[in-house]
């Protein structure tokens, strides 16, 4: 820790300080024993001091701060290991312990499995525990063994399906409390996946101990097993560490010593509103607000702003990785002083969902002082030597980093024209994901609809990086000044721009080199090519790719003209027609802005690589078993029994009770007599995280009216707080079902919804729950019938060991919670993905388990639509083709919607359709 501390040089004077400081750690008191970083001057040393440094075999390499690994089949073909012939294992004797590793896989198991991204092993007995891949079971992770000791299959486990994206694994042994077994835990991304028991503890010892990567057993000669994956970090601990030390670690990321730029904003020609990185959406100029001479000019009166902007332009979404470590960077000329404007940002990073900031803050606590500003000054102290400001119109370049350190800490420095105005610590560490990040300047913390705090201030850069900058690098940036650009010929357009594409001044702002129809100056702020037609060579031209994200025809596809495939789908933009009718891998109807246009779960290119149809929602037909991730049907022993085995048996509360496989809940007004839980208090929710979900239930209501209301036939809540989805009964609206929420932060009233007048009869209730750019669409069904549908904020997400689920009450505890509803419930059912339309009916028409089920049959339907030439037929069923009226008919095998040409039609020809 002391030489993380020394490598930023302005910290050397205060080494001592440093010390005590860190002496005061918030997370684990487990002591680190092994610690590789793979970062610039450590790459292969152990930080911890306690094992060689690691050698390098085959083609493993380290790129960018990170250990790259390799293999093919079940052999490794590029591994680490620490280096036996320097010395040996110098630690403690390691029995308890923790293995964690944050990795990238860059390939899955058709490439390389039965490796492991972080071993543990013994030299004299080969004994080994370690972080594997794919041995047993298809892409999935586990406590791999040698000989399988200490290796059972996870339950639920986790199947890898993507690579590119880096997780962080953990992996916990803790001897049992009577001593004779060992409990093994595996954690991703701070989730359990699965935990067991094992007799057969081991231990490794002072100087008989070796750590390996890319082969789980083995050494510097090779070994067994193969991994094509980069190591960001890896950490072997002497303790057991506990579930919440696991999310902290999560939460805080590996340590990088790299700086990256997330965002950026000039304010120049051409980029008036934009982050040049193009991680955060446009910005918004809210009232007075302008940008004017390459400068963003804000206004304030008081705390109060008068022109303030952020970003959020046409709905935009941060898209950049998770901030944690950062810095943020403004050069800034105050125009007004404290006494007229306060409490102001000169920038700010705040999350969307809540108001969970840090920026660089204007006099707020001290008159004419700069601050790191936080929420509720969780984040916030003087600076120690601080600025009185006592001028305008100066030019002032302000930074603050913010240092995520090993042990739970932030480190919180500031400067002023690289001038040091005081550094602190702070316990409160936090982040910034993808989709939930915006910036502000002028107001201090709030949202689009606005908030807190004044500026009057002309801002003429404003940056945030990822990692924390050296002192040497804001020097640098200092003598650099802001970004500038030249325009001797007046004529709007950058100097170097102009230069880049046409290498010379001769164009004007208005001309159209490339004849696309767009002008220099609308290239310009596109960021389009002016002398190419087609920038992203996707087969569409420059002019009819809006980037509106919304799709209107041919001239107007609202597409990405820098993206050949706006959606990420796997099809490039001009093979996406939009018809809604699948012709060939060059006419794929589908839509180019989403990327499952029929909403079966399966990504549009890869259902034209797989032969399905990427616009018929039941080609290929939904499995909704693959995504159960809780189901009860109240029946004979497993009466109280979550089936998919994800969450702990239900705990009756008061009178509730099973009868003939149902589930009796019930109350008077809003208020429950008779309700069921998860019994958290004996075991927890084990299953994946939730987030995109479907809620199922099947109920004979037995009160319908305001004798019972505000309750639930299913809800899903967390154990900690109540945030909590769920069907609910007439809460807001008398007799209609809604989608609760804790704060109704995720609720609206459906549209039409559906006054509920059933009793004693089965109706089946299904709402899903998908996030579609960054909003959250709410979909309602009743006995498979739509009732409404909106979108929504506030997404949120239930992880292992934080899920329950009620019955009757709407949300709560094993103690109770508020909400009353009168009804038998059949069965209920969660689904971890949204189900589409398609699924929810043909759950309708399959019934409960155990009920004799009899639906009428779906009514085919048949339209005709006429648009000169073309005739187009839209069905239900099965279409069926005659020459005559009285047929005979044949089955055709055409999708809906079928258009056909009349020019090209000879004699008379009849259609119907049938089941």
């Amino acid at each position: 820790m002391i030489r993380h501390f020394m490598n930023n040089s302005h910290l050397c004077q205060a080494l001592g300080l440093a010390i005590v400081l860190v002496a005061t750690t918030q997370l684990a008191q487990a002591e680190i024993v092994g610690h590789w970083t793979f970062e610039e001057d450590e790459e292969l040393i152990d930080l911890a001091g306690n094992f060689p440094d690691l050698t390098l075999k085959g083609d493993a390499e380290l790129v960018d701060g990170q250990l790259r690994v390799t293999g093919k089949g079940v052999q490794s073909t590029g591994w680490a290991a620490t280096n036996l012939e320097e010395w040996d294992y110098s630690g403690p004797t390691i029995e308890d312990h923790t293995l964690v590793v944050w990795v990238t896989l860059e390939g899955l198991d058709d490439t390389a499995k039965g490796g492991s991204a972080l071993t543990l092993e013994s030299l004299s007995e080969d004994e080994f525990d370690g972080i594997v891949f794919a041995q047993e079971h298809s892409n999935q992770w586990t406590n791999g063994s040698n000989d399988g000791a200490r290796t059972k299959q996870l339950k639920p486990g986790f199947e890898e399906t993507e690579t590119g994206q880096k997780v962080c694994l953990a992996v916990v042994h803790e001897t049992t409390f009577a001593g004779d077994e060992v409990s093994v835990t595996v954690y991703r991304n701070g989730q359990k996946i699965g935990s067991y028991n094992s007799e057969n503890s081991t231990y490794w010892d002072t100087d008989d101990t070796e750590v390996l990567f890319g082969i789980r057993t083995g050494g510097t000669d090779g070994g067994k097993g193969g991994l094509n994956a980069l190591i960001d970090e890896a950490r072997v601990y002497d303790e057991a560490l506990y579930e919440d030390e696991i999310i902290a670690l999560v939460e805080q990321g590996p340590i990088s010593y790299k700086v990256e730029l997330l965002g950026q904003w000039t304010f120049e020609i051409g980029e008036e509103t934009d982050d040049l990185v193009g991680n955060f959406p446009g910005l918004v100029l809210k009232g007075s607000a302008k940008v004017e001479d390459g400068q963003l000019k804000l206004k304030g009166s008081g705390t109060n702003a008068l022109g303030w902007a952020v970003t959020g332009k046409d709905g935009g979404k941060y898209t950049g990785p998770t901030i944690t470590s950062k810095t943020l960077v403004a050069w800034v000329r105050l125009q007004q002083l404290s006494a007229r404007a306060k409490a102001g940002s000169v920038i700010t990073i705040d999350r969307i969902s809540s108001d969970h900031f840090d920026g660089i803050i204007f006099a707020e606590r001290q008159p004419n002082q700069w601050m790191a500003g936080s929420s509720y000054f969780h984040r916030t102290q003087d600076f120690d030597s601080g600025f009185m400001e006592e001028e305008t119109g100066e030019l002032i370049q302000l930074v603050i980093t913010y240092e995520v350190l090993e042990d739970g800490m932030v480190y919180i420095t500031g400067y002023r024209n690289d001038e040091e105005l005081g550094f602190y610590e702070s316990t409160q560490v936090s982040s910034w994901q993808t989709g939930d990040a915006e910036i502000f300047f002028g107001k201090r913390h709030g949202s689009t609809a606005g908030g807190p705090g004044g500026l009057t201030a002309d801002i003429e850069e404003a940056r945030i990086y990822s990692g924390v900058m050296s002192f040497n690098k804001i020097e640098e940036l200092l003598e650099e000044g802001p970004v500038k650009l030249k325009d001797d010929d007046k004529d709007g357009l950058p100097d170097e721009w102009e230069k880049d594409h046409f290498n010379d001044l001769t164009k004007g702002a208005e001309d159209d080199p490339d004849d696309d129809s767009l002008t220099n100056l609308t290239e310009l702020k596109l960021r389009t090519n002016p002398s190419k037609k087609d920038t992203d060579d996707d087969g569409l031209e420059d002019n009819v790719e809006t980037n509106t994200g919304k799709y209107v025809d041919t001239s107007d596809t609202g597409t990405s003209p820098l993206k050949a495939d706006t959606d990420d789908d796997g099809l490039e933009d001009n093979v996406e027609t939009n018809t809604g009718t699948f012709v060939s891998a060059t006419d794929t109807g589908t839509d180019p802005l989403n990327p499952n246009t029929d909403d079966d779960l399966v990504k549009d290119g890869q259902e034209v690589a797989d032969g399905s149809d990427p616009t018929d929602p039941t080609d290929p037909p939904v499995d909704p078993a693959k995504y159960l991730v809780g189901h009860w049907t109240f029946e004979g022993d497993t009466e109280l029994d979550d089936l998919t085995g994800n969450f702990p048996e239900l705990l009756l509360q008061e009178n509730a009770e099973i009868v003939d496989g149902k589930l009796d809940v019930g109350g008077s007004g809003q208020t429950a007599d008779a309700w069921a839980i998860t019994d958290s208090d004996v075991g927890d929710y084990t299953g994946p995280t939730i987030a995109n979900k479907t809620l199922v239930s099947w109920v004979l209501m037995q009160k319908v009216g305001p004798r019972v209301r505000a309750g639930s036939v299913i809800t899903l809540d967390s154990v900690t707080g109540d945030v909590f989805d769920g069907i609910i009964y007439g809460e807001r609206q008398m007799g209609r079902w809604m989608s609760g929420s804790s704060g109704f932060r995720r609720t609206q009233d459906f549209r039409p919804g559906h006054i509920e007048k059933t009793v004693n009869e089965h109706i089946m209730l299904a709402f899903t729950y998908k996030l579609v750019d960054g909003q959250l669409r709410v979909t309602g069904y009743r006995n498979g019938e739509m009732i409404g549908q909106y979108f929504s904020g506030n997404p949120a997400q239930w992880k292992a060991g934080n899920a329950e689920v009620m019955f009757g009450i709407r949300h709560g505890s094993v103690a109770g919670g508020p909400g009353a509803v009168d009804a038998l419930i059949e069965e209920a059912a969660i689904f971890n993905e949204a189900l589409p339309g398609t699924s929810i009916r043909a759950l309708y028409r399959k019934g409960p388990v155990g009920v004799e089920w009899d639906v009428e049959p779906e009514i085919p339907t048949l339209t005709l639509k006429v648009a000169g030439d073309d005739v187009t037929l839209e069905f239900t069923g099965t279409l069926q083709q005659a020459d005559t009226v009285n047929g005979p008919w044949k089955d055709t095998a055409e999708k809906s919607p079928l258009t056909l040409k009349r020019s090209s039609s000879t004699g008379s020809r009849f259609y119907r359709a049938k089941n």
